[in-house]
């Protein structure tokens, strides 16, 4: 059997939990189990500087105590605590810590793993919790003596676990009793019979919680007594100073698994030791594994839930979740019932440094623009490292619409003759970037378009303009009307040059209405041609454009 004693390290990750869940739980007991029993030896730490020493005894019987771990924390101006040195009480029940820097320290008392020793943590002066410790002051010229302590017997829980299916028991199972992420945690591993002590806890109530290692992939929910999967529910174990609180047993169902193969981005090479979480928050679990030599790794012990998966494989690669998402609010979800094994959730790692998105190729807008068809944005092309994911907006006439954010977009009667186009972002962990679409014009059907004829046969200058007589059709008609000279052209090819318009006019009809557009002539030049034009008719090009219709082009003597 393996009692940890929460002290150090343990002790302030435990204060940022708040309330402590079932995986942070279990980190916790990792690390306090891997660090607890390390010795420091003597000038570790500093090579130079002062001591703190004293005697610790038995509150009731005033003998010193052997083997008693005393661990002094120094506290520095900001919130992170200092290293801490810690040293054993050799015969009578003394201690020295030597080799201090002068400065503030917080002094622990407490039973060290793997003892077989059973009383309660203290903090000088006389203090349950590390918050109402007395702080130590060590100076340059002398150190702190007569920091002393007086332990009271602790109180044991004892229990058994076992499968919940076979009844068979289960070994190297680790049981927690918390009492507050204040006043610490104390844990055991069972042994190969299912049974455990816990042992060292002061008089009062705990909650009892129940997990698998680890590393040890053994396929066990983790559970609180009495059988409750959340803290929420977890029945208190009363346990009394210097007694025992026996039969606070277990059994446990066996859980879901998540596997899969964490691999280089760019080499494809396996990632060994990567860190791989599987996250849920209904009900709340944190399960975790790390991957082997080959790159691959087995999440065990989950609940029946929806889980995201997170990726992490040190400094030199970005952090992903399943399905190569950089964010949590991105990341794919998976079902997993317990019982299950979800094979091939893998993940290929980027490596940094990352770099912002850039847009290579626009994004292009493609489908039939009338009303009630679909439209359909493609991404363009991107660089960026890791590659980026991208939101939509469509536009209408360069204004974001309302609700308009999916790749499609069913266009609407008020886009009639106007513009659509779609703004796409893509963003990675670097940051982000947009590029838009050219629009596409919405136009009605051919037989609902706005349609315009030219009525007039002879276009006779009169005075400085020329009359055009248009008739409209099918919807209201709106557009323009110019006339551009042909001159010749002096170069191979085409014989004709068009000039820029030498008149222009504009007009608005009624879906069946017909009215006489007046040209005004533009310019000297433009007006001296056209008298020259009345002894001579000069071939012209008459251009009528029509909004959300079909133009007209049409070679004319101008007399």
């Amino acid at each position: 059997m393996q009692t940890v004693a929460n002290r150090g390290i343990g002790l302030s990750w435990l204060r940022g939990l708040g309330s402590p869940r079932a995986g942070a739980l279990r980190t916790l007991v990792l690390v306090v189990t891997a660090t607890a029993g390390l010795s420091f030896a003597p000038g570790a730490l500093a090579l130079e500087g002062d001591t703190i020493a004293g005697v610790v005894t038995d509150a009731s019987t005033h003998a010193g105590i052997v083997g008693i771990e005393v661990c002094a924390s120094a506290l520095n101006a900001e919130p992170v605590e200092g290293p801490e040195r810690c040293a054993q009480t050799t015969s009578g029940g003394v201690y020295s810590l030597s080799g201090l820097e002068s400065g503030r320290y917080r002094v622990e008392f407490s039973t060290p793993t793997q003892s077989e020793l059973n009383y309660v943590t203290q903090y000088y002066n006389g203090a349950s919790t590390p918050g109402g410790a007395t702080p130590v002051t060590v100076s340059e010229a002398t150190g702190a003596t007569g920091i002393d302590a007086a332990l009271k017997a602790g109180g044991r829980i004892t229990g058994r676990v076992t499968d919940a299916s076979t009844g068979a028991p289960i070994g190297e199972i680790v049981v927690c009793a918390i009492r507050s992420p204040f006043e610490g945690i104390k844990c055991a591993s069972t042994h190969a019979n299912g049974e455990y002590s816990i042992a060292s806890l002061a008089g009062g109530q705990y909650m009892v919680v129940f997990s698998t290692q680890l590393g040890r992939n053994l396929n066990y929910i983790t559970q609180y007594y009495n059988g409750q999967l959340s803290q929420l529910g977890a029945t208190q174990v009363e346990v009394r100073a210097e007694g025992t609180t026996a039969g606070i047993d277990a059994a446990l169902q066996a859980g879901g698994q998540i596997s899969g193969t964490v691999t280089d981005a760019s080499s494809g090479a396996a990632i060994p030791k990567a860190f791989v979480c599987a996250l849920s928050l209904l009900p709340e679990v944190t399960e975790c594994a790390f991957t082997n030599e080959v790159g691959h790794y087995l999440i065990s012990g989950l609940p029946s839930a929806n889980y995201q998966v997170r990726f992490s494989a040190g400094r030199g690669y970005l952090v992903q979740y399943y399905n190569a998402k950089y964010s949590r609010a991105e990341a794919s979800v998976l079902g997993v019932f317990a019982g299950e094994l979800k094979t091939g959730i893998d993940a290929a790692m980027q490596s940094v440094p990352a770099a912002l998105p850039l847009n290579t190729g626009a994004p292009a807008v493609s489908g039939k623009p009338t009303v009630g068809d679909s439209l359909s944005c493609s991404t363009g092309s991107w660089t960026g490292k890791p590659p980026p994911t991208f939101t939509y907006q469509w536009l209408h006439d360069g204004t974001p619409i309302e609700g308009a954010t999916e790749s499609a977009y069913t266009v609407q009667e008020s886009d009639l003759t106007h513009t659509i186009s779609c703004l796409l972002t893509a963003t990675n962990v670097v940051g982000r970037a947009s590029a838009s679409s050219a629009g596409v014009l919405i136009a009605p059907p051919a037989s609902e378009r706005p349609s315009v004829t030219i009525l007039t046969r002879r276009f006779v200058v009169t005075g400085r303009s020329i009359d055009v007589r248009v008739a409209c059709a099918h919807a209201r008609c709106i557009g323009r009307i110019a006339l551009g000279n042909r001159v010749p052209r002096k170069t191979k090819g085409s014989h004709y040059l068009i000039s820029s318009a030498i008149a222009v006019g504009s007009f608005s009809l009624a879906p069946g209405q017909q009215r006489t557009v007046a040209l005004r002539l533009r310019g000297k030049r433009a007006l001296g041609a056209f008298i020259h034009a009345r002894k001579h008719p000069v071939t012209a090009r008459l251009e009528v454009s029509v909004r959300g219709g079909d133009g007209i082009f049409k070679n004319v003597l101008i007399r």
